[in-house]
């Protein structure tokens, strides 16, 4: 997504999932305390600035958590060390939205995409009754062999990826037009804008290397 309000978006989605279940926990991620402080709550805070009274949650500030009248509750949690683990005693999980997935890992205290889907969300989903679900909402890396890319292919397969580029933003035209011709660096815009898996050589140990070279012997 770019333009597209990817945790506005995803926002939405739980805050609705949350209204029609009858119970369970839903949990939006993101990969650092900072970023649930300065992106996803005030996100959160301004979806919810006309709820009708009878659907408004109840934040509690000390665990990061609003509780809707339906007893629904929707957790805000960062995938950094000292938080992430904290995870393990919510119960019957229904909804996991993460937001950026393709950039846990970055910071130092930021735990690694695949360690927190496979060691800390995956279990939660044993003694869950419907169907649970993980949505990641996210650019694509600036890495290469970024775990993100495994779970973005094997979701491909099963016909469960949306791409929305910039094209599909809001933003006029014009302006797309004049963002383009500023940008000096066509790989970024190539990814930050369209949205596409490309790959930064810069970064690459071997970057001559191609799949060409790989045969059985």
């Amino acid at each position: 997504h770019r333009g597209f309000g990817k945790t506005f978006l995803g926002s939405i989605f739980g805050l609705e999932t949350a209204r029609r279940e009858v119970e369970g926990s839903i949990l939006i991620v993101s990969g650092t305390l900072k970023k649930l402080r300065t992106i996803v709550k005030p996100t959160f805070e301004q979806i919810l600035r006309d709820c009708p009274p009878e659907y408004r949650p109840t934040y509690f500030a000390q665990d990061s958590m609003y509780q809707f009248p339906n007893g629904i509750r929707v957790h805000l949690c960062a995938a950094e060390k000292g938080h992430i683990e904290d995870l393990r005693g919510i119960h019957k999980v229904i909804l996991v939205l993460i937001d950026e997935a393709a950039f846990f890992g970055d910071e130092d205290d930021s735990y690694p995409l695949d360690y927190v889907i496979e060691h800390i969300l995956n279990p939660m989903f044993i003694r869950t009754k419907s169907t649970p679900r993980i949505i990641m909402m996210t650019t694509p890396p600036d890495v290469p062999n970024h775990p993100c890319k495994a779970y973005y292919e094997r979701a491909q397969m099963n016909g469960c990826v949306a791409t929305f580029d910039i094209l599909n933003s809001d933003i006029p035209k014009e302006k797309i037009e004049e963002l383009r011709r500023r940008n000096k660096d066509p790989l970024a815009w190539e990814r930050e804008m369209m949205c596409r898996w490309v790959v930064d050589t810069n970064r690459l140990i071997v970057p001559e290397w191609d799949k060409k070279y790989v045969q059985e012997v």
